[in-house]
């Protein structure tokens, strides 16, 4: 009897042991699904995030597009009311015709006309540099601008050089050669 009573409680230890250990892995799935199933809802939240996120950067960069055609335009209507002269950064055929009339202006060979012109050259480059930096172009585009934005500098340099060789040509005549201070002869007349 004791071995059989012995045989039992192992038995009934067994089936509890086992009973438990099925009760453990149940809770295990369980758990288990209900983790799955967090992780099919965080999923589907994330793309319901991602899905509002995506439209609502669609949304501001067509704001962002729509703002900067406006200051666009609104920069070329000022520049066209201010009626300067001066050529639209963004038309390679403007900037040329006006590069060519500059290099053929006799002014700019004194000095005092090749520093009033330098001014608005300067102004001339640095609205070509900010077309450059801001614009959407193609690469014969971007090519074109800075050919010209080089050119522009170019001529800049070369106008100033020949205006001050001309400027120290005209100094030799009003100078002392022996001392080399300058000079100016007036007419007196009584």
């Amino acid at each position: 009897m004791e071995i059989e009573r012995k045989q039992r409680e192992a038995e009934e230890a067994k089936i509890k042991e086992e009973e438990e250990e099925a009760a453990r892995l149940q809770r295990e799935a369980e758990e288990e699904a209900r983790k799955e199933q967090r992780r099919r809802e965080q999923k589907i939240k994330r793309k319901e995030q991602l899905t509002d996120t995506r439209k609502v950067t669609r949304d501001l960069d067509h704001t962002m597009e729509m703002i900067r055609d406006k200051l666009l335009e609104e920069e070329e209507w000022e520049r066209m009311m201010r009626c300067d002269g001066l050529p639209d950064p963004t038309s390679v055929p403007e900037m040329n015709r006006y590069l060519s009339l500059w290099r053929a202006e006799e002014s700019t060979s004194i000095l005092e006309g090749a520093l009033k012109k330098t001014d608005q050259v300067i102004h001339v480059i640095s609205e070509l540099e900010g077309v450059m930096e801001e614009r959407d172009a193609t690469e014969k585009q971007r090519r074109d601008w800075r050919e010209i934005w080089l050119e522009l500098q170019e001529e800049q340099k070369s106008k100033l050089d020949q205006a001050t060789y001309n400027q120290l040509l005209d100094l030799r005549g009003h100078l002392d050669h022996e001392t080399g201070v300058s000079f100016h002869r007036t007419n007196i007349t009584s």
